[in-house]
């Protein structure tokens, strides 16, 4: 390793890991779990982390096989040359404009609350293209309004958390599970959603310190404090807040905290401020990394028709302009809250898949260890993609 080559130790990684999986997701998920499942999304929450795991771990070893830039396009490019590689870096990019298509939404309910005149998809559109425009100027967000963002995200988790502490009402947690045990299957696509962002981790096997061992510890210990934060969280929010006062699966936990509390309007307030840096700030990176996703698929396709944008010097403003666009007709298109987490964990999921197959080519060096490993993960993934695909024929 070259002496001038950063290096940061299992701490640092296992940091930047929790960061990229905590962001806006999780507070999609309260509602539509309670009028899914009930305080049973407990166990949804920990099924679903077990399985991130393993997947987790299966990257690492996809990412120590692969050691080339190009994410999910190479991981694919391993196995099944360009036209798989392709495959998976559109699946893995139209199920990240999906879901943004919900944060835009969510946005847009925020932002009504203020501006009660202009509806919410207008809203929600307005705040998309001010992001857009951001991007295509190439501001960044700076290293303070990364803290600042961080600070927004944990905020609502831990305000709720410590609310819940001193309104614990136990009842709530009967019928514990209302709607059936089957109704686990589709919670999974919904709590999904909150962890994606795990297989970012694999892109530190470069600049960990004894990446061997110490990725996997990083891996697991990030999963593992994002998991009971979560856990936490959901209790929370299970423990003070009746199923019966929750009006649909889109409503956020602002709302729910000031009309089940009123005289704590206040805090919810403080919720629902925090809550559009976050989102905003996630919608931000999302739009960036989408963007630099279209530009490398550019640049690698074979079609003649792209050879002038190739070389074009304002591709990465394209790229921003197609993922802008993406993100409206998504935001647009889809109404149904179970659509967005459907179809974002079918598109997301698919890529998963096509990535982790690369792990069964050249398996000779293979100890039981790996095998379980890598079995596991490739499992794990087709049991959240089937229960997503299940869904999604629920839904029509």
């Amino acid at each position: 390793m070259s002496s001038t080559t950063t290096t940061i130790g299992l701490s640092m990684a296992i940091i930047v890991a929790m960061n990229a999986m905590i962001g806006a997701g999780i507070f999609t998920a309260p509602a539509a779990l309670l009028t899914l499942v009930g305080p049973a999304s407990i166990v949804a929450f920990i099924l679903v982390a077990a399985g991130v795991w393993i997947m987790a771990l299966a990257f690492a070893r996809l990412a120590r096989l692969v050691s080339q830039e190009g994410g999910f396009y190479a991981y694919a490019h391993f196995w099944g040359g360009h036209s798989a590689g392709m495959v998976a870096a559109l699946l893995y990019l139209i199920g990240l404009i999906i879901s943004m298509g919900l944060l835009g939404q969510i946005t847009g309910s925020l932002l009504h609350q203020w501006i009660p005149g202009v509806s919410e998809k207008v809203l929600g559109i307005m705040a998309l293209l001010f992001l857009v425009l951001f991007n295509i100027l190439g501001v960044k967000i700076s290293q303070l309004w990364q803290y600042i963002l961080i600070a927004c995200t944990f905020f609502p988790l831990l305000a709720m958390i410590v609310f819940a502490l001193f309104n614990i009402h136990t009842e709530y947690l009967t019928p514990f599970a209302p709607y059936g045990w089957w109704a686990l299957v589709p919670a999974v696509q919904v709590v999904i959603y909150s962890f994606l962002g795990f297989e970012c981790t694999t892109s530190l096997f470069s600049l960990v310190r004894d990446p061997e061992k110490n990725l996997p510890r990083a891996i697991t210990l990030s999963i593992l404090f994002t998991a009971i934060l979560y856990i936490a969280f959901m209790a929370a929010v299970i423990l003070s807040i009746p199923q019966s006062s929750v009006s649909y699966p889109k409503e956020l936990i602002s709302h729910l905290l000031a009309k089940t509390y009123p005289a704590f309007s206040w805090l919810a307030t403080l919720i629902a401020i925090s809550l559009v840096p976050t989102i905003l700030g996630t919608i931000h990176s999302m739009v960036w990394g989408a963007s630099m996703l279209v530009v490398s698929l550019i640049n690698v396709s074979s079609a003649s028709c792209l050879t002038c944008v190739r070389a074009s010097a304002y591709k990465n403003q394209l790229g921003v302009l197609l993922v802008g666009a993406g993100i409206c007709v998504s935001l647009l298109t889809f109404t149904s809250l179970n659509l967005f987490f459907s179809l974002t964990a079918v598109f997301i999921v698919s890529a998963y898949l096509s990535a982790l197959v690369a792990l069964l080519k050249n398996t000779r060096a293979y100890r039981l260890r790996d095998w379980v490993v890598v079995i596991g993960g490739i499992k794990v993934a087709v049991i959240i993609f089937l229960c997503a695909v299940y869904s999604l024929v629920k839904s029509f």
